[in-house]
């Protein structure tokens, strides 16, 4: 019998980091205002209101063209996406806990790690850990 499905994934690029998050806590993808490479902003516009843009540890701080808003526990949350890569089926097999040297660097951020079809790793975001900021 084979392993029952898990939520798919939307997984996307920022930087050299493939990211991704379940999709049923993506709102929408949203078009940023500024060219990519432009100065770092603070809020996007979505359908839904505006989203503080959260950049997470470790990835570029130069504004992306496009970025992907969560609804979290804390409310909006744009992440900055150089590429959207598209929603992926998972079986339970390609979840795995974060390794530590991961927890390490983004120990509120990130839940786990997925594998992809082309067997590259995503590193699954723990959204409702993730904060609009002060």
């Amino acid at each position: 019998m084979p392993p029952a499905e898990r939520p798919p994934v939307l997984v996307w690029r920022r930087g050299e980091a493939l990211l991704a998050v379940e999709v049923d806590a993506v709102l929408e993808i949203a078009r940023t205002d500024a060219p990519a490479g432009a100065a770092d902003a603070q809020t996007v516009r979505t359908r839904a209101g505006e989203a503080r843009v959260l950049n997470l540890p470790g990835l570029p701080r130069d504004r992306a063209a496009r970025a992907v808003v969560l609804r979290t526990a804390a409310g909006l949350v744009a992440l900055p996406a150089d590429a959207v890569e598209g929603i992926r089926a998972m079986t339970p097999d390609r979840f795995a806990p974060a390794p530590r040297w991961l927890q390490a660097l983004a120990p509120d951020h990130v839940r786990g790690i997925v594998t992809l079809d082309d067997d590259r790793l995503a590193a699954l975001l723990a959204v409702d850990a993730l904060r609009q900021g002060p």
